[in-house]
């Protein structure tokens, strides 16, 4: 059973217990009468003997007494309360098709109370739900929003219901108001409805979506594999250029997000193709730290003496770079590779005083040099004016930056 599944048959039972509690009782009193809701002496002496063979758990009796009583039934309230035992001996069998069936006979029966027909009929979206009718969820329960009830669990319930039946905005439409519900009532939002907003937009390939649900998860429940998971993801935009998923792959080092040897591979193979191989070294040693790489792998021992072999000579270069007329991206990048944010930092600025073409790359990395040399006001700063391409990969570090994170040695 799916969260929204649970979370709506709990709040369905919570309510259906009210429903029978402020429903007119079988005892009667001065009040029913006055409201219509009569029921007749005999009905009424069956009906205590039905209801407590409900309780008692004979089912089978319970089940003829109210057969019994269904051919009593004559005013619109008796008929209600036969309805209303048959839901109560379904909802013991946990038989949702029954429960269903009494919820319709409930509601046909022209005795249910006016202030709970919003209840019921979002207690027949729920039943319908249940029972896979996605097309009935959705009439039943936008008629009980239309009656007056509301709550983040409908709209949950809704929104998934449209999902299933193909009705795509409208869903995300209703999954985006559960959620404002959910925050305004004070409620935390489940993980599980930002993954499945993300997983719509990843079906829809609709990027910048997929990067700002996974945002929202992300501010809200920040760990590695959750890190992991929306870097991963997100890294399947065919958009990206290899700087943007370079700067992901940092990321993912930096929120201690790198779970396998496969992502420290993809890391070091993301560095080595931008040209950065004190990079590439840094990464095998993080990965053989971290017991993710191994030192017998031939593989990795081949990237590692490659890298090795170049790290010096590129580190001696960038004093000259960073001299040289129009060298300050490259020399910001390399300081940025090996870990010198500081000096990183200076150069991109440097850069971007002279106009460069891609601003929204050397912004996001300013950001993230920042970020990693502990100025953490001044990187949500810089990386939450960044816009076009780059503005996703910006926001991701943005997230990063404000939860605290210690920025790592280089």
């Amino acid at each position: 059973m799916t969260y929204v599944a649970r979370l709506a048959r709990s709040h369905a039972a919570i309510l259906f217990g009210a429903l029978l509690l402020s429903a007119p009782s079988i005892a009667g009193n001065a009040k029913e009468k006055a409201s219509g809701f009569e029921l007749s002496k005999a009905f009424r002496e069956a009906a205590r003997n039905a209801q407590s063979t409900v309780d008692l758990g004979d089912f089978a009796g319970a089940s003829g007494q109210i057969g019994s009583l269904e051919a009593m039934a004559a005013t619109p309230g008796e008929k209600y309360s036969v309805a209303a035992l048959r839901m109560q001996l379904a909802a013991k069998r946990a038989d949702p098709v029954a429960q269903r069936k009494a919820i319709t006979a409930m509601l046909d029966s022209g005795g249910a109370p006016q202030n709970e027909l919003p209840y019921l009929r979002y207690l027949a979206g729920y039943f319908s739900y249940t029972l896979n009718e996605w097309n009935d969820t959705v009439a039943q329960l936008n008629y009980a929003r239309q009656l007056g009830y509301k709550s983040p669990q409908l709209a949950l319930l809704l929104a998934d219901a449209n999902l299933r039946a193909g009705k795509t905005a409208e869903g995300m439409a209703l999954l985006r108001e559960a959620m404002a519900q959910q925050k305004a009532s004070g409620g935390a939002v489940d993980q599980s409805w930002y993954d499945r907003a993300a997983a719509i937009s990843y079906k829809l390939k609709d990027w910048p979506a997929v990067a700002g649900w996974y945002g929202q998860k992300l501010a809200s429940f920040p760990s590695p594999q959750n890190w992991r998971t929306a870097i991963s993801n997100y890294l399947d935009n065919p958009a990206l250029t290899q700087a943007m998923k370079l700067d992901l792959y940092r990321l993912q080092l930096a929120a201690g997000a790198m779970a396998s040897e496969r992502d420290y591979h993809a890391y070091a193979a993301a560095a080595a193709q931008s040209g950065q191989h004190g990079e590439v070294k840094a990464v095998v040693e993080a990965g053989r730290a971290a017991g993710k790489l191994l030192d017998s792998d031939t593989a990795t021992a081949s990237i590692y003496k490659t890298a090795n072999a170049r790290a010096t000579k590129e580190k001696a270069a960038l004093a000259t770079l960073a001299a040289k007329a129009g060298g300050a991206v490259e020399a910001a990048d390399g300081h940025l590779a090996i870990g010198e944010y500081a000096k990183a930092a200076e150069l991109y600025r440097k850069a971007l005083s002279q106009s460069p073409a891609d601003a929204g790359q050397l912004n996001t990395r300013l950001g993230i040099a920042l970020a990693r040399s502990g100025d953490r006001e001044g990187a949500k700063q810089v990386l939450s004016a960044v816009s076009g391409p780059w503005r996703d990969i910006a926001q991701f570090w943005l997230i990063w930056a404000g939860q605290g994170s210690v920025p790592l040695a280089s």
